[in-house]
């Protein structure tokens, strides 16, 4: 027991560390990376002592203990996969030039961290707090009276909710509106040349003609890009908040079992470790509420989809404004042809004007989406800590008077 507690203990340091890193504005990317790095290095040195420790026990206390020297082994090994990973995607990240005006000045020197490095630190701080929550769970076994005497393990879902796999479908979600508008952004751009052909071909009606299909193409081009900024945004909003969370329940956790550790003795030791620390990370319905934050926002980007439809249509509606001449003018008046063709440029003008407005009006859904999550995930954040900080004077409580309440 003590063992494990002792290995989780090293492992949230750990997910501290490299919580913090990914806040420290004062660390360029290669900073961040060797010293993430070296911190990767001495945890695995102590979790190794740990592990060999453990496997060291005497025979009869390993066959009480199987669970714990399983899963110690397990664990491991699984942060040992982190790490090559880590260091393996960092490596390609970091910058091989010198900065030669760096070297002149140092105060130049930027300390901007790569995004990329940013995510791939925020993806290692869950995996490894992911695997400090199955090590509670293997506590809960080991400790259970149930356990020892029958050898049965509480059954978990083995497929649990994750911002990774929300992210993986709203990224997804992103493309299939992306190319909803470019379906939309051809059909109108035939659509216009279509019905603009049956007329007699001059120079207005070329450039006018051309006019139309560079902004609907433009158009497109501006929604694109403002979808996938949005994305970033949101990936940026949830791994900030999961890292934050994960940083606090991880140090969170860690007082929880120093406590235990300085009340050994507390006749209701496994009674406060049942009810407050076993299931810590499930208490603080954290991933659910994240989930929360974001899961209402694909609604938004459906509704954007239907509204490409109608908006990228009216752009047929302008240009066959010009094919009435084949009608109003059937007598053949040059003058009635000629005010036809002489009115396109300002219908391009007006047109244009009236596609940067529908533009405008996607940015300000997707500013107000982002805006909408980036609070719901940072009071998310909030709302944890005071979770931490409850649990903390609860278990207190429980440890000195058996209180559960």
């Amino acid at each position: 027991f003590y063992t494990t507690t002792d290995f989780i203990l090293q492992l949230n340091e750990l997910i501290k560390h490299l919580a913090t890193y990914t806040r420290d504005e004062s660390l360029d990317t290669r900073e961040t990376v060797e010293r993430a790095g070296e911190m990767w290095n001495l945890t695995e040195v102590l979790l190794e002592d740990l592990v060999k420790r453990s496997e060291a026990a005497p025979a009869v206390q390993l066959r009480r203990t199987n669970f714990t020297d399983f899963t110690l082994r397990d664990a491991l090994e699984a942060i040992r996969l982190q790490k090559n990973n880590f260091l393996a995607q960092t490596c390609e990240q970091l910058p091989v030039d010198i900065d030669a005006i760096a070297i002149i000045d140092p105060a130049t020197k930027s300390h901007a961290v790569d995004p990329a490095v940013t995510l791939i630190m925020h993806t290692s701080v869950h995996n490894l707090t992911t695997v400090s929550a199955q090590l509670l769970h293997t506590l809960e076994q080991v400790e259970s009276p149930k356990i020892k005497s029958t050898g049965q393990a509480r059954a978990t879902s083995q497929v649990q909710p994750s911002i990774q796999l929300f992210l993986n479908g709203f990224e997804r979600t992103f493309v299939d509106t992306e190319r909803n508008f470019q379906t939309q952004a051809n059909r109108a751009v035939k659509r216009v040349r279509s019905l603009l052909s049956t007329l007699d071909q001059n120079q207005q009606l070329g450039q006018y003609v051309d006019g139309v299909t560079a902004r609907i193409t433009s158009f497109n081009t501006d929604v694109k890009s403002l979808l996938q900024m949005t994305y970033m945004m949101v990936e940026t909003s949830m791994t900030n908040s999961q890292t934050t969370i994960d940083d606090q329940l991880s140090t969170g956790l860690s007082g929880l079992l120093m406590q235990a550790g300085s009340l050994a003795g507390s006749g209701f030791l496994h009674r406060c470790l049942k009810r407050f620390v076993y299931t810590y990370y499930d208490q603080s319905l954290a991933v659910a509420k994240l989930l929360y934050c974001g899961e209402p926002e694909k609604k938004t980007l459906e509704y954007l989809e239907t509204v490409a439809i109608p908006i990228l249509g009216h752009a047929v509606v302008t240009a066959t404004s010009a094919t009435q001449m084949d009608v109003v003018c059937s007598s053949g008046s040059t003058m009635c042809t000629d005010n036809f063709y002489t009115a396109l440029p300002t219908q391009l003008t007006s047109f244009d004007s009236l596609m940067q407005s529908y533009t405008d009006f996607i940015n300000q859904e997707l500013t107000v989406l982002s805006q909408r999550l980036d609070t719901c995930t940072q009071s998310t954040a909030m709302d944890v800590q005071m979770f931490v900080d409850d649990i903390s004077t609860k278990f207190g409580t429980c440890m000195n008077t058996g209180s559960v309440n």
